[in-house]
């Protein structure tokens, strides 16, 4: 939380309380370079110096591994068609609906163009990228993190579901987006034809390769109001099991590849989010805002708590892709949240 301020009556204050208030299921890090804390809890001075992605793998307080290849999501946006379709290149939309907006003006460009894009089948493309537009909303559930939790709780999960199953039946995303597992995630994107896409960090030095004449932005993932924002905090752990044969030598290699050598000349140079936070301000990340966005979207992130993950959310017949799909290419929304909810909670508490 950029501007936690302990100053009564100011937003930074009010923000940073409601937080606290209402817990989210996420980790909160004020940041405040002139306070050690905040409201009681610790304040960094910067976002390099927040270590979002330390709860990734911390389980009761204890740290059990170490960030290996933290990975984040957020917005991409075409520049070049938002100029086009009378758009501002440099505003990104700030919510669900301004998405919705925005890709109306790009599909009237021609039958060519479409407004948006997202993989209709692919489970953990659209965890990683369409709940957190969900929980961007404050106190929203999506995955539980227990029996006694109750799942998909929230008004955003209606809110998004709906604005996506708005640009599709209007046709602002292409008809191929349906079948789509996650393979051709970026071809679309890097067409030049789509406006908008949800994906993951890395994508950006994917794009600059693949792609070096696409003018394209990165913004953070909206939620349905203004000033909500957020991402998914995924990515690989390290840790070195009990019966490890050869612990000693992990141990050897973990200390190396948190040193700054492999995390600047490895991960920065080629466009990757560094394990370590404090390394994210160097000078490959500065010579591009979009990967400097990629690294502070860190610092809002969220990563679901539940042990049953996968069976709720990346199998192909997970009850949340179940969900997506029914409520997107259906329109089902209410009875598709219904479904997922009761398939969630028998499989958590099974």
């Amino acid at each position: 939380m950029i501007g936690a301020t302990e100053t009564p009556g100011s937003v930074g204050r009010n923000v940073i309380w409601n937080l606290v208030s209402s817990p989210f299921g996420g980790m909160v890090f004020p940041v405040n370079a002139k306070r050690p804390s905040v409201l009681g809890i610790k304040a960094y001075p910067n976002l390099a110096a927040v270590p979002a992605h330390i709860d990734l793998a911390t389980y009761k307080k204890r740290l059990h591994g170490v960030p290996f290849t933290p990975d984040d999501s957020v917005l991409l946006y075409n520049k070049a068609l938002f100029r086009k379709a009378g758009l501002d290149g440099e505003k990104p939309p700030m919510t669900s609906g301004q998405i919705v907006s925005a890709a109306r003006k790009i599909k009237a460009l021609g039958p060519d163009f479409y407004g948006f894009y997202f993989s209709g089948s692919c489970p953990g493309c659209n965890i990683f990228t369409i709940a957190p537009q969900m929980w961007a909303a404050r106190g929203t559930v999506v995955l539980p993190a227990g029996c006694d939790a109750e799942p998909l709780q929230g008004e955003s999960i209606k809110q998004v579901l709906q604005d996506y199953r708005t640009m599709w039946k209007e046709g602002l995303i292409p008809e191929y987006a349906k079948a789509d597992r996650g393979d051709h995630t970026m071809a679309a994107f890097m067409s030049g034809k789509i406006g908008m896409q949800a994906a993951a960090n890395y994508a950006v030095p994917l794009l600059k390769e693949k792609a070096p004449g696409l003018d394209f932005g990165v913004a953070f993932l909206p939620g349905p109001s203004p000033g909500d924002v957020s991402s998914f905090a995924g990515g690989d752990v390290l840790t070195i099991p009990a019966t490890a044969k050869h612990a000693a030598k992990a141990l050897e290699f973990l200390n190396w590849v948190l040193t700054d050598e492999p995390q600047l000349e490895i991960y920065a140079r080629t466009g990757n989010l560094p394990s370590r936070t404090d390394l994210t301000q160097n000078k490959y990340f500065a010579a591009d805002p979009r990967l400097i966005k990629t690294a502070e979207a860190l610092a809002i992130a969220q990563t679901p708590w539940t042990f049953h993950f996968n069976d709720m959310s990346n199998d192909d017949s997970s009850p949340w892709i179940e969900m997506v799909r029914t409520a997107i290419f259906e329109g089902d929304i209410y009875g598709a949240i219904a479904k997922a909810k009761k398939r969630m909670k028998e499989i958590q508490c099974n």
